[in-house]
């Protein structure tokens, strides 16, 4: 059930047999190989208009960026019931970017949308999330992220946990709504963002 990387150039529905072995059904998890330290070998989504459910990405996921050739918009990016060690969607070769992004159900490890528009994370757990810039709009619902760095987030029933530093303080244009943020010492997850009925916890 392991797979080579390889990168989607054509609008497909991609479906696996899911992160886990269910005894009961009989089936292994569909897995995705992939480099973990390089932006070679990895696993790349160029086509608009994919939905990908139901499989576990060891290595990195690339969406909407390139290292050479034509700039690269991506719509319609969707995320259903993954497992995935990296998205990464930033300003690749003459600003690709990643827009309409769907992330349900879905357990990342590192989430670095630095060029990415109008993307939800719904339902899902992030072990390290950043972004930049106000215009990379980004909607977390009833989510768990640890905010490496935040801007221009939109959270709501969402646990919200911090690191130790400061540089690393919510900034401009960021919502919270009914969330907990997690508090490592003295730092405020939420920083100067605006809150609506939310606490902290250390």
């Amino acid at each position: 059930d392991l797979f080579s990387p390889t990168a989607l150039t054509k609008s497909i529905t991609l479906r696996g047999a899911g992160v886990n072995t269910d005894t009961i059904a009989g089936t292994h998890p569909t897995i995705i190989t992939g480099s973990t330290n390089s932006t070679s070998g990895c696993f790349y989504v160029f086509a608009s208009n994919c939905t990908i459910e139901g499989i576990k990405f060891s290595g990195r996921v690339y969406v909407g960026y390139r290292h050479s050739g034509s700039t690269t918009n991506t719509i319609n990016p969707r995320f259903y019931k993954c497992n995935i060690y990296g998205i990464y969607a930033y300003a690749g070769y003459n600003g690709s970017k990643m827009t309409n992004g769907q992330f349900v159900n879905c357990k990342i490890s590192r989430f670095d949308c630095q060029n990415t528009y109008n993307t939800q994370i719904i339902n899902s757990v992030v072990g390290s999330f950043s972004n930049t810039g106000e215009d990379y709009f980004v909607d977390v619902v009833n989510s768990i992220i640890k905010s490496g760095s935040l801007s221009a987030i939109s959270a709501m029933n969402s646990i919200i946990c911090g690191t130790t530093s400061n540089s690393s303080t919510p900034g401009y244009s960021c919502t919270f709504i009914n969330c907990i943020g997690i508090k490592p010492g003295s730092y405020n997850p939420f920083g100067s963002g605006f809150t609506e009925n939310c606490a902290t916890r250390s």
